[in-house]
């Protein structure tokens, strides 16, 4: 996936889950990607057979195979959701030294001004919805050093708070990142490739399938790519692209190989030659 994509920056890693229902089986991919343009291409998975949330030793191992084969040094920061919050998993990101913008819960423990231990949700107390805030000096979290953004939404569900390992000014920009992992479920499923309706439930096939699906994925983006730098994607009226890089990539793609006359000058094939 990287031969493919050729990122011409350090790595905005992403972690997340997408999971569905088949019958009585739960189907529950953990997923560490790659940002790529409005999306992102996944690098690492783990099918889990069960609902609900990953556990802190799958949390590591899904991390740990990515550094065993890059290392932490192309990575720009990994982002991730208030699942993904817990202490122990910060101490692990902190040791390993990989740099990180997390989404943490309102009630998880941080140290005030004076070092003492308070709730996260204390940081919203003085914003007005809408609001948000940079804290000037860094905070303990677990023990770990971390800088802090915040901003209040209309309730605690809708606030942020965001802890980083590093000082970037511009904290919570670089979480919402994340988002665009919730892109790539997209487009493996309901709005692209369907992954859901192969009814699949074995481990080792989804896992398989998945990873034929993450390099398809890769695919059309840098398809897309190639071709909006020839031939920009129309914006409309609300600011908004006409299509994405992955849904214009798939078009190319399906019209070279269904030997329908293509409008573009990108050679598909040519981009898996990596």
């Amino acid at each position: 996936m990287i031969a493919i994509l050729k990122p011409s920056d350090k790595y905005i890693l992403a972690l997340d889950r997408t999971e569905w229902k088949y019958g009585k089986v739960w189907v529950n991919i953990l997923t560490l990607s790659i940002v790529a343009g409005n999306t992102s291409i996944p690098l690492f998975w783990q099918t889990l057979n069960r609902k609900g949330n990953s556990t802190l030793a799958e949390k590591q191992a899904i991390i740990t195979r990515y550094l065993e084969v890059f290392g932490v040094t192309d990575i720009a920061y990994f982002c991730a959701d208030r699942e993904f919050d817990g202490i122990e998993f910060v101490r692990y990101m902190d040791k390993k030294e990989v740099p990180f913008r997390l989404r943490v819960k309102v009630s998880m423990p941080i140290t005030d001004k004076k070092g003492k231990l308070m709730k996260c949700g204390k940081l919203l107390r003085t914003l007005k919805t809408g609001e948000n805030y940079k804290l000037r000096r860094a905070r303990k979290y677990g023990g770990v050093k971390v800088w802090v953004e915040v901003e209040r939404g209309r309730d605690t569900k809708e606030s942020v708070i965001v802890i980083s390992s590093e000082n970037s000014g511009k904290i919570l920009l670089e979480y919402k990142q994340r988002w665009k992992i919730e892109t790539l479920f997209q487009n493996l499923k309901s709005r692209g490739f369907e992954l859901e309706e192969t009814h699949l439930t074995e481990a080792a096939k989804i896992d398989q399938l998945f990873g034929v699906l993450a390099l398809a994925a890769a695919w059309a983006v840098k398809t897309g790519e190639l071709e909006s730098a020839e031939n920009p994607i129309e914006i409309k009226n609300n600011g908004r692209p006409q299509k994405s890089l992955f849904r214009l990539g798939c078009e190319i793609i399906q019209a070279v190989l269904f030997e329908i006359t293509s409008y573009s000058k990108v050679n598909i094939f040519e981009i898996l030659r990596c």
